[in-house]
C-alpha cells in the first residue's frame, strides 16, 4: 500500500455496531422528551385544577353575599395565575363583587381591564352593560369644570444693535428695459347659469320601515356583544330578514353604509380542558290563584288565598304588599296547611321564606270591609310580590272586594188626613230591604 493513501476498511468497519449505537441514542432522546412532556402536562393540569377550585370558591362566596371573601379569593387568582384560562370570568365576578360591596371605582377598574384584555370573551357584552350602568351616574354627578390657566406674557424683545452703515458708493445709472407690446385678451363668455330648482314644500324622506329598524337593531347587538347568545340569535334573524328582502332601488349619489365585519365565534375547547359555564342570576316570580273579585258583608272580614312561585334560576324570597287602603286593615299570613283560612293566634308576615327554584308557597290576605261601605260598591286592589334579590322584579295580581250590605227603604202611611184635636191617628210603616245582605239589629227612631 503506498504511503499517504488512506486505508479502505475504516469507512466500513463494524457497521452493525454503528447502527446499534445510533438506535440506542434515539431511544434515550425519545424517553427524555416524553418525560418532559408528561411532567409539563401533569403540572398544567394541576395548575388548572387549582385555578378552577379557587375561582369556584370566590364565585360561591359572591353568591352567598360574602363580598369580602369573594374579593380576596378572586384577587388571589389573578395574582397566582396572571395568564390563567378563566381570568376573564375572574375579572367579571370581581367587578360584580366590588359593585355589590359599594366600591364603584374598583368595580369600574375591573370591568375596564376585562374590556381591554379580553375583547373576545363571552362576558364582553355583559361587561359593556355593567360599565354603562356604573359610569352614567358618575358622569351626571361630575360638574363640567374648565381649567383656566393665566396667560403667559411674551418675553420682552432684546434690543438689537443697529448695523453699521456701509460706505456709500456711487452707482451707475441702469438703463430701463423696454416695455413689451400690450396684447388685448378677450374674456371668454361665462357658461349659462343652471336654473335653481326651488325646494318642494312638504317633501320629506320616507320613514324607516319596521324591517330596516329590526336589521339595525340586530347589527348593533352583534357589534356590541358578538360572542353572546343574543348575538347568535341576532345573526340567525338577520340572515332570515336579508334572505327574504327585495333589493330596494338605489338612489344616485348614495351608498349604503358599510356593515362592520362580525368576529367569528370562539372555537370549541380541546378535549380534556376545563370549561366554566357561568349563568347570570335572574329573578322571577308568579302570583296565581287570585279570583277577579270577592264579595263580603260590610263590617265582616274576608280572606283571599293565593300562591307564590319562584320562577327564577336561584333561591329567592319575596316581599308581600297590597294596595288596599289602611281602613281595610290588610294583613298576610302563611297558609302552611293549605286550608285557605287563618289559624287562631297566627302571626302575620310581610315576606315569604326563601323558596328554591320552582318552589311554591301558599298565603292568605285577610281584610275587613268597612261598615260604612254601601251595598254593591267595589274596591279594586292588587296583591304584589317583589324579589328580595332584585327589587326591580315583581308581579301583581289584580282583584276587587265588593261590599254586600242591607239597604232599607221605608214608607210611612196615615189612616186619615183630617184630624181634630184629641183624635187618635194610626201610622203604618212599611220597610223593604233592597240590599244584598240581611239587615240585623235594625232600629226605628221617631223624632
Amino acid at each position: 500500500m503506498p504511503h499517504g493513501v488512506p486505508h479502505p476498511l475504516p469507512a466500513r468497519r463494524f457497521p452493525a455496531l454503528h447502527a446499534l449505537t445510533a438506535g440506542a441514542t434515539l431511544l434515550v432522546l425519545l424517553f427524555f422528551l416524553c418525560a418532559v412532556f408528561l411532567s409539563g402536562t401533569v403540572s398544567t393540569a394541576d395548575a388548572q385544577s387549582d385555578e378552577a377550585a379557587l375561582f369556584t370558591e370566590g364565585y360561591q362566596a359572591y353568591l352567598k353575599g360574602d363580598t369580602d371573601k369573594a374579593i380576596a379569593v378572586l384577587t388571589s387568582v389573578l395574582k397566582q395565575y396572571p395568564n390563567g384560562k378563566v381570568n376573564d370570568l375572574v375579572l367579571y365576578w370581581l367587578g360584580k363583587s366590588y359593585q355589590k360591596a359599594g366600591r364603584t371605582q374598583e368595580a369600574i377598574a375591573a370591568f375596564r381591564e376585562l374590556k381591554v384584555k379580553y375583547p373576545r370573551s363571552s362576558m364582553y357584552g355583559h361587561t359593556l352593560r355593567q360599565l354603562a350602568a356604573l359610569e352614567k351616574p358618575l358622569a351626571e354627578k361630575a360638574p363640567a369644570v374648565r381649567e383656566t390657566k393665566p396667560a403667559m406674557k411674551p418675553p420682552a424683545p432684546k434690543p438689537v444693535p443697529a448695523p453699521e452703515a456701509p460706505p456709500k458708493v456711487k452707482a451707475k445709472p441702469v438703463p430701463k428695459p423696454e416695455a413689451p407690446p400690450k396684447v388685448v385678451v378677450k374674456p371668454e363668455p361665462a357658461p349659462p347659469a343652471k336654473p335653481v330648482v326651488p325646494p318642494q314644500v312638504g317633501e320629506k324622506e320616507p320613514a324607516k320601515s319596521a324591517r330596516q329598524k329590526a336589521i339595525e337593531s340586530y347589527e348593533r347587538i352583534i357589534r356590541e356583544a358578538p360572542d353572546s347568545p343574543e348575538a347568535a340569535k341576532a345573526r340567525e334573524r338577520l340572515a332570515d330578514l336579508r334572505a327574504g328582502a327585495k333589493p330596494a332601488p338605489g338612489k344616485p349619489g348614495r351608498r349604503p353604509p358599510p356593515v362592520a365585519p362580525t368576529r367569528p365565534p370562539l372555537a370549541a375547547p380541546p378535549a380534556g380542558e376545563t370549561v366554566f359555564l357561568v349563568v347570570e342570576r335572574v329573578a322571577s316570580v308568579d302570583v296565581a290563584e287570585v279570583r277577579a273579585q270577592y264579595v263580603a258583608t260590610s263590617g265582616d272580614s274576608i280572606v283571599v288565598p293565593f300562591v307564590i312561585t319562584n320562577r327564577g334560576n336561584a333561591e329567592d324570597a319575596f316581599q308581600l304588599t297590597s294596595t288596599l287602603p289602611p281602613s281595610f286593615q290588610p294583613a298576610f299570613f302563611h297558609d302552611v296547611e293549605g286550608t285557605g283560612q287563618v289559624r287562631a293566634e297566627e302571626p302575620s308576615v310581610t315576606e315569604t321564606p326563601r323558596l328554591g327554584i320552582g318552589q311554591k308557597a301558599r298565603f292568605v290576605l285577610r281584610a275587613r270591609v268597612p261598615v260604612e261601605m254601601s251595598d254593591g260598591v267595589a274596591q279594586a286592589f292588587e296583591i304584589k310580590a317583589t324579589s328580595k334579590f332584585d327589587p326591580s322584579v315583581s308581579q301583581a295580581a289584580p282583584t276587587a272586594l265588593v261590599a254586600s250590605a242591607p239597604s232599607l227603604r221605608g214608607t210611612l202611611l196615615v189612616d186619615r188626613t183630617n184630624v181634630k184635636p184629641g183624635d187618635t191617628l194610626s201610622y203604618t210603616l212599611s220597610l223593604t230591604n233592597a240590599g244584598s245582605a240581611d239587615a240585623r239589629s235594625a232600629r226605628l227612631v221617631v223624632t
